[in-house]
């Protein structure tokens, strides 16, 4: 995978005696794109990229958004507006680099569940698939335009997907597919809307050479793609792992796929005629793919970020500069420099698997230690829950809750320990090597806490040896060293 810098608008730049945000811009989750610029939102953040002149524009609440926490956005050709859609139902019109807020459906008290579950633009307006029915959205106006309630039996039905034809909108809901003439005036009324497949394991549809295209989800057999002809569903297509996303562009279907066991996915891309005719791989969890004037081709990879695909593999990440990933178990600042440890364990402190790693931040820039940077050397490491760096020669150590001990020298070189050192496997789990806390005492020695092993303290002196030490005894959970002003240890 390269790691690629990119260049960042000025005007994102604050002067000193302002906050700045450091928004994660790893982890993409919806795409959409004019044909040269993409616009692309993580789990907190949006950006632009302009793909031709190699120019990313990051921005973030303190920026304009009106919001955290993006689940959508999609572009209009017509007005030439991104609408973006908050996890909160919060929205935002970006256009001309500027932010407009819509928070009407966020404000609005409704009974139940309020979330939306997926977008649909053409012609101006967005249409919003919502727990309580569909929300149109004027973009030109920049206002909502109406609601159509889909209400039965004094109980609201919940639309999960939305597309159209040319003549026709079409609503996936748990009791299957309704649809509705674009041109009846009464759209507002739920009798317009017809029920033409009465399925119940629908998830998403898109609209490919003017055909609805439907994906079921299905254990046993797998998830499939059907085509609605005549109001039936015609099989085209069955995956043997997770359908993440179907899109329609570049007269071709591109369908998304997850292999959850292996933590990658891939993209497949159909013809006319529903046959495969080309393939890749991604690094994460693909979820949407679009393809851009150029022909170049790119995914919205929840795990890896905005990725364009290089011949047999998704592999050139272009995320601006940020911390790898929004959650933070430990933090340390000094100096101008920034290191946090991304992992996580529960209530009962087990490992909770989270691969994010440790981020660094220093003089301006961003830089990443986990397994989609070092693929090989730190694959499957995971929670770093503890950070400290030794003062005197910018050492830092990460300890995880899984894999041992991460330690990064100044110059940026690193090692990990876990197998044959100090550090001992958890009884019971001797796959794992839990480190619960680290910390650096004034004589310039690093002590470690470890937990459910025979020793719960190990350190390595100023000289580079290491000792390890039976506490409070065997088996039991240690975690949060410190030191106090009499340079004592203390431990939990």
């Amino acid at each position: 995978m390269s790691l690629q810098s990119c260049r960042q608008d000025p005007a994102q730049q604050h002067p000193i005696g302002t906050w700045r945000s450091y928004p994660s811009y790893n982890g993409s989750v919806s795409i959409a794109t004019n044909g040269t610029r993409i616009f692309a939102a993580s789990d907190q953040s949006f950006f632009v990229f302009n793909v031709s002149q190699d120019e990313m524009v990051p921005y973030s609440k303190s920026g304009g958004m009106a919001d955290v926490g993006v689940s959508f956005v999609d572009y209009d050709q017509t007005t030439g507006t991104t609408i973006i859609v908050y996890t909160n139902t919060n929205i935002d019109l970006f256009k001309d680099e500027t932010f407009f807020n819509i928070p009407d459906i966020k404000n609005r008290s409704i009974t139940g569940l309020k979330r939306i579950n997926g977008i649909y633009t053409e012609n101006g307006l967005s249409y919003l698939a919502t727990s309580f029915g569909i929300i149109v959205v004027n973009l030109a106006k920049k206002e909502i335009k109406e609601t159509y309630s889909f209400v039965e039996n004094s109980q609201n039905i919940e639309v999960m997907a939305l597309s159209a034809t040319s003549n026709e909108l079409f609503a996936v809901t748990p009791k299957g597919v309704y649809k509705a003439n674009k041109n009846n005036l009464n759209l507002q009324a739920f009798s317009s809307w017809q029920l033409i497949v009465a399925k119940t394991n629908l998830k998403d549809l898109c609209t490919f050479n003017d055909t609805v295209i439907v994906q079921t989800t299905d254990t046993a057999l797998g998830d499939s793609l059907f085509a609605i002809n005549n109001n039936a569903l015609s099989f085209i297509y069955r995956s043997d792992i997770e359908i993440t996303g179907i899109d329609s562009q570049a007269k071709a279907l591109f369908v998304s796929e997850y292999r959850p066991l292996n933590f990658n996915g891939r993209v497949r891309k159909l013809d006319n005629n529903y046959q495969i005719i080309d393939s890749f791989n991604t690094f994460g969890k693909p979820l949407q793919v679009k393809v851009l004037l150029d022909s170049s081709t790119w995914v919205a990879d929840a795990n890896a970020g905005l990725a364009r695909r290089e011949w047999v593999l998704a592999s050139t990440i272009r995320n601006p500069q940020g911390p790898v990933d929004p959650g933070g178990f430990d933090i340390y600042a000094h100096n101008g420099e920034l290191w946090v440890a991304h992992g996580s364990v529960n209530d009962n402190w087990s490992p909770q698997f989270t691969k994010a790693g440790v981020s660094h931040f220093k003089d301006g820039k961003w830089n990443a230690y986990n397994e989609q940077v070092y693929r090989d050397s730190l694959n499957g490491v995971s929670d770093f829950i503890s950070i400290a760096v030794d003062p005197a020669d910018k050492t830092m150590y990460a300890a995880s809750f899984r894999s041992g001990v991460l330690i990064v020298k100044a110059d940026g070189s690193y090692e990990l320990k876990k197998e044959n050192s100090v550090f001992e496997p958890t009884i019971g789990d001797l796959g794992s090597y839990r480190v619960g806390g680290v910390t650096v005492d004034q004589g310039g020695n690093t002590w470690f806490t470890m937990a459910g092993t025979v020793h719960d303290l190990a350190v390595k002196t100023k000289s580079g040896e290491y000792f390890k030490y039976t506490g409070a005894g065997a088996g039991l959970y240690a975690a949060y060293p410190i030191v106090d002003d009499y340079n004592q240890k203390w431990y939990l």
